[in-house]
């Protein structure tokens, strides 16, 4: 699998294609930036009843290998900006609370 996130400052954020399937861990304030092509899922609050299920099965939206590297890796750009801005952010707001 290679790895398309590019952040140097969050470790939230990575994306990576393996085949025909391409995957994104990101935080939800960005979901909006993620292409149609992918299906979104979010982790419950609290593990379920069905919480030791592991599986499930995603569709196949790309027609190609080629097609889920260049759109993951065209997606990842503005992706890993915003995680890592947000990164910075929380960091100057922590060195505000400890300084004061």
């Amino acid at each position: 699998m290679g790895v398309d996130a590019e952040t140097e400052v969050d470790a939230v954020f990575v994306s990576g294609v393996f085949l025909k399937i391409a995957v994104m861990v990101l935080r939800a304030q960005f979901r909006h930036l993620v292409p149609i092509h992918f299906d979104l899922y979010s982790l419950a609050e609290r593990r379920g009843e069905s919480g030791s299920a592991k599986l499930f099965y995603p569709r196949m939206n790309f027609r190609t290998d080629t097609e889920a590297v260049s759109i993951t890796a065209m997606a990842s750009v503005p992706l890993s900006h915003q995680h890592d801005d947000f990164a910075l952010q929380l960091q100057r707001q922590e060195a505000g609370r400890n300084a004061g």
